[in-house]
């Protein structure tokens, strides 16, 4: 019970932080990389709390030696891994659309 009412909160002052720097910087992408950030800290909070939920397990096997490894990737980890890729691509995107093809550029989806 208490994932899920951190987990609203999370998002809802996400929603607030977006709507607020947007208003205040008038720019959707200054807004979306100041929420990604804050994001990113709200997952290392709740990582750090132990708030948390496995996902899945990698397993390491060696043949030689019989022997394996086995990793759990959390809720929280998965979340913070995803909010740094997208923080990344916004932060890149003037040096990564020159590369896009036309027809996809024409779209205008992210504005400089």
């Amino acid at each position: 019970m208490i994932v899920e009412i951190l987990l609203g909160i999370m998002i809802i002052s996400m929603v607030i932080v977006l709507l607020a720097s947007w208003k205040w910087f008038g720019s959707l992408r200054l807004a979306f990389i100041i929420m990604l950030i804050i994001g990113k800290v709200w997952a290392g909070v709740l990582y750090a709390f132990g708030i948390d939920k496995p996902l899945f397990n990698i397993l390491v096997y060696n043949k030689i030696k019989g022997a394996y490894a086995t990793f759990t990737v959390t809720a929280t980890q998965f979340i913070f891994l995803s909010f740094l890729g997208t923080l990344l691509v916004t932060l890149l995107w003037p040096y990564i659309q020159p590369y896009i093809p036309e027809p996809i550029r024409r779209v205008e989806v992210i504005r400089e």
